[in-house]
Formats: structure tokens, sequence, C-alpha cells
């Protein structure tokens, strides 16, 4: 788990920001852009970790379905 926050700190920093930033856009562009950075990081990421950013993008969209 260490490693693994170390190895992608940085990712999750860009997540968090990218959310923050997008709140006042609306549930729209933020699934937009969120669905696109999920992507980017399972084809970043390779092994255990893709299963660990699968889960992370669906607490995403769960949390903009419930919106």
């Amino acid at each position: 788990m260490i490693f693994f926050q170390q190895k992608y700190r940085k990712s999750f920093y860009k997540i968090s920001k990218f959310i923050a930033s997008s709140v006042a856009l609306g549930p729209s562009a933020t699934a937009e852009g969120l669905s696109s950075i999920a992507v980017g990081l399972n084809a970043q990421s390779k092994g255990d970790n893709s299963a660990a950013f699968g889960d992370l993008a669906y607490v995403l969209n769960i949390m903009l379905i419930s919106r």
C-alpha cells in the first residue's frame, strides 16, 4: 500500500484537483473528464494496480450519479 501511494500520489493529486476545479462545471463535464482520467490511469497502471483504479473509477461514478 505504501508503494502504491508513493507511485501514484501525483495521479491521485491530479484527480482530486480536477474534481475540485470541475465542481462548478456541472455533472456532465465532470463525468466526461473523470472517465478520460480513469482510462488514462488504467492504461498507465499494470497488474494489481489496474484493479485498484477500476475500483476508484467505480466509486467516482457512483458519486457522480448520486449528485
